[in-house]
């Protein structure tokens, strides 16, 4: 809910800062570029681009995280206009 309300105020010019969210994995929805949805259990959060820690693109990622896994993403937040 705090991810979502930051990402209001900011508007698609985004935060501007690295902020951390955690969540569980609730689908991906494009595995070539790492986008996803996840979830507090209550809201859910669109990710857009999400790499390894090492910066290592998503679709070339190892250990790939799945539907169910709990993360810790670390990025800007924005709206991408998706919000009204």
């Amino acid at each position: 809910e705090e991810a979502i309300a930051i990402a209001k105020q900011y508007g698609d010019a985004g935060t501007g800062i690295q902020l951390y969210v955690k969540g569980t994995v609730v689908k991906i929805t494009n595995p070539q570029y790492g986008e996803m949805y996840i979830t507090d259990g209550v809201n859910e959060l669109y990710v857009y681009g999400a790499t390894g820690m090492d910066g290592t693109y998503f679709n070339l990622l190892e250990d790939k995280p799945l539907a169910g896994d709990d993360v810790i993403l670390l990025g800007a937040l924005k709206t991408y206009s998706c919000f009204s």
